[in-house]
């Protein structure tokens, strides 16, 4: 069965979440903490239920999350 977008970029999200908090119990709440959100605002946007905005974006990023992976899953680079 293919995965929707929503459903790709939030395992993603939780990818990097795991990846900057660890994977034992408890990494939902120290990566919400981090990105100064509550919990269950975290699962909203790792259920899938609603997209990262902006500001959400934006803090990911300074966490050292590369929007172009989160958002389509891969590098992309331009000839600028």
């Amino acid at each position: 069965m293919l995965k929707t977008y929503q459903q790709q970029v939030s395992e993603r999200l939780e990818i990097f979440g795991k990846h900057v908090c660890g994977e034992k119990y408890g990494w939902k709440s120290a990566f919400a903490r981090q990105l100064g959100i509550s919990p269950s605002a975290l699962g909203t946007y790792l259920s899938g239920t609603i997209f990262p905005g902006y500001q959400i974006l934006a803090r990911l990023y300074k966490l050292g999350c590369s929007s172009d992976w989160l958002l389509y899953g891969k590098c992309i680079t331009t000839n600028l």
